[in-house]
């Protein structure tokens, strides 16, 4: 294992500046400044989202120790699970529940209201009709954790980017290159915790990297990268994922291979239905 590098930090970056140095080179950066001015900025908060959205319904995550388990998705309200920050009530102290809002802010208008454009950020899926995006992937995301969660290694699927925009809070990000796969177990090793003797070619992984995201800061995370990200303090952040001229032709590979599995899914959930009367 060598010593951690720290992730660039820049201030408001242009377009073509990001692209040439970051973007097309697939390297991290934190970008400063880029949600100055946005409404959710200074507002999004839990106490927010504790009285607008109290009974709005919640798919909680619950995360295992790395190797060991897939995380558990338990149903909840937005009340009851801000309510559990304050009597720790959940079962793993070394791992507190975790929510990502999978198609939230589609559905709560007012709330895209209150997000803005990162100028920096190119995204081709931004043009299309949401009737369509909305069943390829995930592309924006509510995420809502207390302090001490871990979102656990991993690698977002099909080759999406990531900007993960930080409203309330702070988080610690710890990235490795895609060819560390092998050295990470696809994601099944803790990389702050490392059991060496059940993981051993972790002790070979190399081009570690590492940030702290502060309220007001952006991270890129480039397709493919590896990444764990542990919550700081009581956090709301938003993750933009997306599709540009570096990773368009591997996403819509993924995309093929997928779909006929998504098929086989769908018509074996309505099979069920169909035997079940419902």
């Amino acid at each position: 294992m060598t010593q951690p590098e720290e992730i660039p930090r820049v201030d408001r970056i242009s377009r073509e500046r990001f692209e040439r140095e970051y973007l097309f080179p697939l390297k991290p950066v934190v970008v400063r400044g880029a949600l100055d001015g946005w409404p959710a900025f200074g507002k999004w908060s839990h106490e927010f989202f504790k009285e607008r959205y109290a009974s709005a319904r919640v798919n909680v995550l619950r995360m295992p120790e790395q190797g060991e388990a897939e995380p558990v998705i338990e149903p909840s309200t937005m009340a009851e699970y801000l309510g559990s920050f304050e009597a720790a009530a959940w079962p793993n102290p070394r791992r507190p529940p975790y929510v990502e809002f999978h198609q939230f802010l589609l559905s709560h208008a007012e709330l895209e209201q209150d997000l803005g454009e990162l100028e920096f950020y190119r995204n081709w899926i931004d043009p299309l009709p949401r009737a369509i995006t909305r069943f390829m992937y995930d592309w924006t995301n509510l995420l809502i954790s207390p302090r001490g969660a871990v979102y656990n290694l991993h690698a977002d699927g099909l080759g999406v980017h990531a900007c993960v925009l930080q409203f309330e809070g702070r988080k610690r990000f710890v990235l490795y290159p895609p060819d560390q796969a092998e050295n990470l177990y696809e994601g099944r090793v803790d990389p702050d915790a490392p059991d060496l003797a059940r993981f051993p070619k972790f002790a070979e992984a190399r081009g570690r990297m590492e940030a702290l995201l502060d309220p007001g800061d952006t991270v890129f995370v480039p397709c493919r990268w590896w990444h764990q990200v542990t919550t700081l303090d009581n956090s709301v952040s938003v993750v933009q994922h997306g599709v540009n001229a570096v990773n368009w032709a591997s996403f819509l590979g993924n995309m093929l291979v997928r779909m006929p599995v998504d098929l086989a899914r769908e018509l074996t959930r309505r099979g069920r239905s169909r035997a079940s009367g419902s």
